[in-house]
Parts: C-alpha cells; sequence; structure tokens
C-alpha cells in the first residue's frame, strides 16, 4: 500500500468511526428531538431551494423556518436559550 493510500485509509478509519459515535448518540434522542431536526433539517434545504432556484424565499418558507425554530426551542430548551450577542 503506497502512503496515500494507507494515510487515505486512516482518514476513512478516523472518518468512520467518529460518524459511528455520532449516530449511537443520535440513538438517545427522543423522537420529539428527532423529529425537530428531522423538520429543521428539511426547512433549511427547502429554503435553500428556494433562494437558489427564484433567488428568494417564499412566505411557505418562512412559516416553516418559523415552525422549525419552535419545535427546536420546544425539543431543546437548554440549547435554544436566546443569547446576548452584545460586547458588555
Amino acid at each position: 500500500m503506497t502512503k496515500e493510500a494507507k494515510a487515505m485509509s486512516d482518514w476513512q478509519k478516523e472518518r468512520d468511526e467518529a460518524n459511528r459515535i455520532k449516530n449511537e448518540n443520535a440513538k438517545a434522542l427522543s423522537e420529539e428531538q428527532r423529529r425537530a431536526i428531522e423538520f429543521a433539517w428539511n426547512t433549511i434545504q427547502s429554503t435553500e431551494f428556494s433562494m437558489q432556484e427564484m433567488f428568494d424565499i417564499t412566505i411557505e418558507d418562512c412559516r416553516a423556518i418559523s415552525k422549525a425554530e419552535w419545535k427546536m426551542r420546544s425539543a431543546f430548551p437548554e440549547l435554544c436559550v436566546p443569547k446576548c450577542n452584545c460586547d458588555d
């Protein structure tokens, strides 16, 4: 095996192990949390598509973003605390 092939193989093993750990941790999420993440992900994809295709977002995109934010806040209350961006 060449140095490059071994380096790629090592990188792939590290990536696969990291993904395995992430997938194991994802199994600990509640059903509500999984649904909130899936909804937010789908909303991001749909809105990005609208921006790329129409160079605009629709009112439906805006409503979905608002709903995704609410679902994430409900499913992850500790993580979705508004933070001050001020310098004081």
